[in-house]
């Protein structure tokens, strides 16, 4: 009996999860009223507060649930790979992991406007197993000669960064059709190239040299 209960709690609970889901990704942390997410999740209001104690902490539990796994191609194992195809790697996991789940990324976006101290945790974990790992592959390729060496790896992480979620932002929002009707491939493509051109250590050179 206290397994069925403890089910039918998980399912009410992910019910409610993937209601402020949707309703957050389309009107935001604040235009989302918990009165509307317990209606779209067919569920009493009362039961949102007793799952989750109060909407932020039932923010935080859909930021928790949705963030990317810890060990993912191409920074788990950066040495197998090489500067283009760890570029294309990277891109291509971000570009899966956000258009199998744009309402994240449109939530994301969100919260970042609304509430960006609930986003302190995702970023910390995104830093450790995503920025990290791609900041010393950078560093290596630099040191390689394979990047330009007058630009710290910061900053042209910046610049690839910049890159995917302009990308990323015109492809979910629905910004511009160009970009929407673009496969996966070809806007991975897309990035590196434009990317690697403004990396070239052959082309771009720090002046008096």
């Amino acid at each position: 009996m206290a397994r069925v209960v403890r089910r039918r709690s998980e399912a009410t609970k992910e019910r409610i999860l993937s209601a402020a889901l949707k309703l957050m990704a389309r009107s935001g942390y604040h235009g989302a009223k918990t009165k509307a997410i317990a209606t779209e999740a067919g569920v009493n209001e009362a039961l949102i507060f007793r799952y989750f104690g109060s909407k932020k902490e039932l923010l935080k539990a859909l930021i928790e649930k949705n963030r990317m796994a810890e060990t993912i191609a191409p920074f788990d194992k950066p040495k197998d790979y090489s500067l283009v195809s760890f570029l294309q790697a990277a891109a291509r996991s971000t570009f899966v992991a956000y258009e199998n789940n744009p309402d994240f990324f449109r939530l994301l976006r969100f919260t970042l406007l609304e509430e960006p101290d609930m986003l302190k945790d995702y970023f910390a974990h995104y830093s450790k197993n995503r920025l990290d790992p791609f900041l010393r592959f950078l560093a290596k390729a630099r040191q390689q000669g394979l990047i330009r060496g007058d630009l710290a790896p910061e900053l042209q992480a910046q610049v690839f960064g910049g890159l995917l979620y302009h990308m990323l932002e015109q492809r979910i929002l629905g910004l511009n059709p160009l970009f929407s009707k673009l496969t996966v491939k070809a806007s991975v493509d897309l990035v590196v190239d434009h990317f690697l051109q403004g990396s070239n250590p052959l082309a771009f050179r720090p002046s008096g040299k």
